[in-house]
């Protein structure tokens, strides 16, 4: 897994298209991250040696990426403190659920793991989590 790792930091296995090249990253790479990094953090402290230091090395990279991915300008102020999938320099930022929970988990992860994960990280990615929340009105009451 930590082979996978890219110079930015993120985790991405480009799957191999027909023609022999690779895939587009454009709609994998945040759930990648998000899901090698929290497989990385729960086995972290069940390796020693060298090994625990490839997967520290590359989780402390990984943490860094993925707080910039998070903090970067969306395009409208309630996606703020989330992740979205597709490759972080695209156009129009904007966040999204499923990969906001992965993303949230990931750091979770890492936090256990006694990796230094800001409370502020958790902080805003859960307001985005809550500003998607709209309360039905009650039927009952119709």
């Amino acid at each position: 897994m930590v082979r996978t790792q890219k110079r930015r930091g993120y985790f991405c296995l480009l799957p191999l298209t027909p023609g022999g090249g690779h895939a587009s990253t454009s709609q994998t790479v945040s759930y990648n991250h998000a899901m090698a990094g929290l497989m990385l953090g729960e086995v972290y402290g069940m390796t020693s040696g060298s090994q625990s230091r490839e997967i520290e090395d590359a989780l402390a990279k990984a943490l860094l990426y993925h707080r910039e991915v998070q903090s970067r300008a969306k395009s409208h102020p309630a996606f703020h403190g989330g992740w979205r999938y597709g490759y972080p320099d695209s156009p129009n930022a904007s966040s999204d659920m499923s990969i906001t929970g992965w993303s949230l988990m990931f750091l979770r992860s890492a936090r256990n793991a006694e990796f230094q994960v800001p409370k502020k990280y958790f902080d805003e990615g859960l307001d985005f989590v809550e500003r998607c929340f709209v309360e039905e009105p009650d039927q009952r009451e119709k």
